[in-house]
């Protein structure tokens, strides 16, 4: 692709005002579609993993930290090609992104909350 070409995507926006949610036309250069994508990536990717660390809050409660241990391994092997991507050596402009990565590889080693099993009938 031509760093000239100009590519366009249609999203629907959140209302203002308490209006109607409305479509809205967002532009880029061509050749910056995959470094936006890798970006949005990961981001969803420490989204995801932060909420499975440390939970949401709501003020002082903490809920909703747990992921099923069936989604541990995936996340795992998406975070570790993500931080392949993004090394600064591969390419410039996402070492953020790649700090991000780290970050959440750290975390998911150190062992993320998985939920807790429900009792049975016949434990004590």
């Amino acid at each position: 692709m031509e760093a000239g070409l100009v590519v366009s995507e249609k999203q629907k926006d959140e209302p203002i005002d308490n209006g109607l949610p409305y479509w809205c036309n967002y532009y880029q250069l061509a050749s910056d579609t995959d470094k936006n994508a890798t970006i949005a990536e990961c981001n969803e990717v420490h989204r995801i993993v932060k909420k499975a660390k440390h939970g949401s809050r709501l003020f002082t409660a903490v809920f909703d930290k747990e992921i099923d241990a069936d989604k541990v391994a995936p996340l795992k092997a998406r975070v570790k090609a993500l931080m392949q991507r993004t090394h600064p050596d591969k390419a410039q402009g996402l070492e953020y992104e790649f700090k991000m990565m780290q970050e959440c590889s750290k975390w998911i080693k150190s062992g993320l909350p998985l939920p807790q099993q429900p009792h049975q009938a016949n434990d004590s």
